[in-house]
């Protein structure tokens, strides 16, 4: 354990002080010491009703929680909340995993189910050339605290192909609007890919009147023809949902990730598909040329926005999704509603990561409070949490 902590050591990067002639507001995050939790990935961290932290993560092909109840200091042992299992048909069989794991519990004052936690998980086959179970999108539920978990249900399934193919539905978002409804966003492949584009993706949302009882049909929220926009995170606030995505566009003979945001009005709710140009993407922070930078993750403490990514910026082939570190980016929440906000600041790293060997990936956040965050990040087959508290400098 000392020497995992040692390798993990606070790694502080000063950032430069501003010019007489350019004053920009900068602010910045110090850091804790990372703590090493469990062996899993792509883990998600979010404060229960009861004041409970929850986290969840992927681990051998199965969905796990833990709890902590003194802010992530020590946590509980590991509930499996779904299980892998082996699908037949005419075909064969295959082992099914559960990954990308997240989850948000309703409200206490919801109108349907008020403390239901709503786990998602995304359902791989090991082996795509079989063509017996597709990727697809499901929830299991706990309504007493995450003691007990109900059977998984289908919330959103691709196709199984005729030819070998590892398209379909990834990497769900879950959400409680204001109203008691509840939105699942996911990245999916499946309609282009039907169509013989196996190069495309769409952000889609379905939506629960219920609690998630059951499920309505799905809906594009956004896509860019030819492109990529995938991993959906979203936030609300002042009236205005934000959501993340890595987007994926060429640039001459190479592909570049770059971190897009987008907007809407709770009552607008994505109206129609956002479209690579439209008025209503943003950048959160400049795009770096040559720099692959993908996975997000937003938040919003008290008084900021709060964007992570994986970044491969200090990697020997930047352009690529190797050796990459967790990159965090903070902006004051502006003082009136705004459909957009940017540019952010770029804070110090939290993981120091050997980036000729490791990465840190698949980051998360999580609001503590008092504009301290918990970054969430996978290392070396671990998952690694570390405070920050988020300062004007």
């Amino acid at each position: 354990m000392r020497q995992l902590l040692l390798s993990l050591a606070l790694l502080m990067v000063a950032i430069p002080a501003c010019t007489k002639t350019v004053k920009p507001a900068r602010y910045t995050v110090s850091w804790s010491t990372p703590i090493p939790v469990v062996s899993g990935g792509y883990a998600r961290v979010h404060r229960l009703n009861d004041g409970r932290l929850m986290l969840v993560y992927s681990a051998s092909g199965n969905a796990y929680a833990m709890f902590s109840s003194d802010n992530a200091v020590t946590w509980s042992e590991p509930v499996m909340a779904m299980e892998s299992f082996t699908a037949s048909n005419e075909k064969g069989s295959v082992l099914v995993r559960c990954s990308n794991a997240e989850f948000a519990q309703l409200s206490d004052s919801n109108p349907y189910h008020p403390g239901r936690i709503i786990y998602a998980s995304n359902l791989r086959p090991v082996d795509y050339r079989t063509s017996i179970h597709p990727l697809s999108i499901v929830c299991s539920v706990s309504d007493d605290g995450g003691k007990t978990w109900s059977e998984k249900r289908t919330v959103y399934a691709s196709r199984t192909w005729d030819v070998d193919a590892s398209k379909g539905a990834w990497e769900p978002f879950v959400l409680e609007l204001p109203d008691g409804r509840v939105q699942v966003y996911f990245t999916d492949n499946t309609p282009y890919y039907a169509v013989g584009d196996n190069r495309s993706n769409n952000i889609s949302v379905v939506e629960s009147s219920d609690g998630g009882d059951s499920w309505g049909p799905e809906r594009i929220v956004c896509h860019t023809q030819g492109g990529w926009d995938g991993m959906p995170v979203v936030t609300i606030q002042d009236g205005y949902m934000y959501l993340v995505v890595e987007h994926k566009n060429e640039r001459g003979s190479k592909y570049a990730m770059e971190i897009q945001g987008m907007s809407c009005t709770l009552d607008e709710n994505w109206p129609e598909e956002i479209k690579l140009g439209d008025a209503r993407r943003f950048y959160p922070f400049k795009p770096k040329d040559g720099i692959y930078c993908g996975a997000p993750y937003i938040i919003h403490t008290d008084n900021y926005f709060v964007v992570s990514c994986q970044s491969s910026e200090g990697a020997d082939e930047p352009l690529k999704d190797d050796h990459c570190i967790p990159a965090v980016f903070v902006i004051p929440i502006p003082s009136s509603a705004s459909p957009i906000f940017g540019p952010m600041t770029e804070a110090p790293i939290a993981v120091d990561i050997d980036q000729t060997k490791y990465s840190g990936l698949w980051n998360s956040l999580c609001d503590l409070g008092d504009d301290c965050i918990l970054l969430v990040t996978q290392y070396r087959g671990t998952i690694v949490t570390v405070k920050g508290k988020i300062q004007k400098k």
